[in-house]
């Protein structure tokens, strides 16, 4: 793909209280990345700096595209840290 048709970009910046979240939240997003649409109207890169932090990076053909892939991936990011952290004491009480 030729680097200058990607003229929009967004980076999302995720810092994490818990390491172990991170790591499992960095290796779900991961695979990912590979499994963007054909036609390449965009690209993702996800990195992992340091114990809690990990930053997706999306370079997109326009801005349509962009913000299609930057939904997606606030949906997974949002579900998997739904997942992944623990539930709080209220939820688990069961009620008679």
């Amino acid at each position: 793909m030729y680097e200058k048709r990607l003229r929009f970009k967004a980076q999302i910046i995720l810092n994490l209280e818990n390491p172990r979240i991170a790591n499992a939240l960095y290796e779900a997003l991961t695979p990912e990345t590979h499994s963007l649409p054909r036609y390449e109207r965009a690209e993702v890169i996800v990195k992992k700096l340091g114990e809690t932090k990990v930053i997706i990076e999306i370079r997109a053909l326009d801005i349509s595209a962009l913000r299609a892939v930057m939904n997606s991936f606030l949906y997974l990011v949002h579900s998997c840290i739904s997942v992944l952290s623990p539930m709080p004491r209220e939820v688990l009480k069961i009620s008679n």
